[in-house]
């Protein structure tokens, strides 16, 4: 068991670029060395970005199992919701958040998705303005009261500030499709 405590530990990959291992023995971290800044920004996007999904999860989660939410969808149609909120298919950023677009018209839909959870949750009551997919100043309220609402909620729920969607720094090499590994 000894020998397992003084070997070292396999190298960490994140989307396939591997991480420096930090080496404790090392004296004043002399030869440590530090991702490059474009991949400490993307680190820091990625679990950031994965932070707000599994809040939103979470948080739509909780609410079903304390019976506040106003849903009869099965859980597997709620987890595909929330899912579909961001993009869909993994709760692991692999692409910018389709809700921090850089045009309003690309985040109507996904501005769309997200409020078909937010408004299920108690006390939300959020209408769809008409010319919301045609006229930016109607969508941009809309999109504000939306976020408002979750925010809001997490707010009272959780009694901390909600965390933030942020865009995915760009000019990275780090691949936006990594195939899974298979364990059997």
């Amino acid at each position: 068991m000894g020998s397992l405590l003084h070997d070292r530990p396999k190298p960490i990959t994140l989307d396939g670029t591997v991480l420096p291992l930090w080496d404790h023995t090392i004296e004043k971290t002399t030869s440590f060395t530090w991702m490059a800044p474009r991949m400490r920004s993307y680190v820091a996007w990625r679990l950031s970005e994965q932070y707000w999904r599994f809040s939103l999860e979470h948080l739509d989660t909780f609410l079903i199992s304390i019976g506040h939410v106003r849903t009869t969808d099965a859980r597997t149609d709620r987890h595909a919701k929330v899912a579909a909120a961001f993009g869909g298919g993994t709760y692991v950023p692999r692409t910018n958040n389709p809700l921090v677009a850089a045009t309003w018209s690309e985040r109507v839909d996904a501005v769309l998705r997200f409020h078909d959870i937010v408004n299920s949750w108690p006390c939300m009551s959020i209408p769809i303005p008409d010319g919301v997919r045609t006229e930016e100043e109607i969508f941009t309220e809309f999109e504000r009261a939306v976020h408002g609402a979750f925010a809001e909620t997490y707010r009272d729920y959780y009694c901390r500030p909600a965390p933030v969607l942020y865009h995915r720094p760009s000019g990275l090499d780090v691949p936006t499709a990594i195939p899974i590994p298979k364990f059997c």
